[in-house]
């Protein structure tokens, strides 16, 4: 989730269905019976967005922000097929002609 997950919206329903927006942009699914959540979805929030990189042969990009998150998109559906949390964040992210090499330009060198 965000850095700071702060709940600007939410949504529930008769079968116990709530779902959050976040200042972060998540989207969050809770059920009141089961009590886990199902995060649907995660995006760049806080920091500039300057990393931006498309897969060489499928319709994906790769994202890379300043705090840190690493993002797959799929450029068909519009929607994030993975993401991770990097211990730093970045500039700059390419991706080799091959797609077998990702390089990150990380703000502490």
């Amino acid at each position: 989730m965000s850095m700071k997950p702060e709940a600007i919206s939410v949504c529930d329903n008769k079968i116990g269905l709530i779902l959050v927006g976040t200042r972060g942009g998540e989207i969050i699914e809770f059920h009141e019976q089961q009590g886990n959540a199902k995060v649907h979805m995660r995006s760049h929030y806080n920091q500039q967005l300057w990393g931006l990189a498309p897969h060489p042969t499928r319709a994906e990009v790769f994202t890379f922000d300043r705090e840190g998150m690493l993002a797959v998109w799929d450029l068909t559906t519009r929607k994030q097929i993975k993401q991770t949390k990097m211990l730093s964040g970045g500039d700059a992210i390419a991706i080799s002609s091959d797609a077998k090499y990702l390089v990150l330009g990380y703000l502490n060198g």
